[in-house]
């Protein structure tokens, strides 16, 4: 997908931010105008991210989405009212390894859909 869009294989490997950046200024418009060949649909949106001080950074999305993961994360042991706590654990600004952890599972889940 990435060769397809014209993305050189040493910046793909690479973080985003850590790309050059006339190539990561191209990489949404590239994306814009492939999407129908994927069937890709539209997958920019509007959002904002807060900042807490100069450690973290999280945009509104990624931290929904982290909430939702933490209360539907769980094994034949759930324990939804312990679920509830955690996610509020998520929005205090002091518990950034928490939200990070919230993140990553997050991005576990979707990656278990995408693989279905």
């Amino acid at each position: 997908f990435l060769a397809d869009l014209g993305i050189p294989l040493t910046e793909s490997n690479q973080k985003y931010n850590f790309m050059n950046s006339e190539i990561r200024d191209e990489i949404p418009k590239v994306i814009q105008a492939k999407k129908d060949k994927y069937d890709i649909p539209d997958i920019f949106f509007n959002t904002f991210a807060c900042q807490f001080g100069y450690q973290h950074k999280y945009s509104a999305a990624d931290t929904a989405r982290a909430v939702a993961a933490t209360l539907e994360y769980g094994d034949s042991t759930f324990n939804t009212k312990q679920a509830v706590y955690e996610a509020l654990d998520l929005l205090s600004r002091s518990n950034g390894t928490k939200i990070e952890a919230g993140i990553q599972m997050a991005k576990d889940q979707i990656q278990a859909v995408v693989k279905m």
